[in-house]
């Protein structure tokens, strides 16, 4: 009779072990993050010595012109198969260079 109790509670114990187990097989959280963004671009020509080669004025100017806009989606982000969509804008003074 004791050997038959022990066994039940040793079962017991058991299933109350694994239970933390069944968090493991929850399906993925399917949500969509939306982000939308801005990146320019800056140079301080100052910053540098001038070396007489390079012009470092007309390139702070012109990548104070550039920028990066667009909205990124994903789904599952750093996952093996997450999804990604993006669509943006390469701008140059405000207006649309490459889409």
């Amino acid at each position: 009779m004791k050997n038959h109790w022990r066994q039940r509670l040793f079962a017991l114990l058991l299933c109350l072990c694994l239970l933390p187990v069944t968090a493991l097989g929850e399906e993925p959280d399917m949500s969509v993050t939306r982000s939308d963004f801005q990146l320019s671009f800056k140079l301080h020509a100052d910053a540098f010595p001038p070396d007489g080669q390079t012009d470092f004025s007309g390139w702070e100017e012109f990548l104070q012109k550039l920028s990066l806009e667009g909205v990124a989606d994903t789904q599952r982000l750093l996952d093996p198969f997450d999804r990604a969509y993006f669509e943006g804008d390469l701008k140059l003074n405000g207006r649309s260079v490459i889409p």
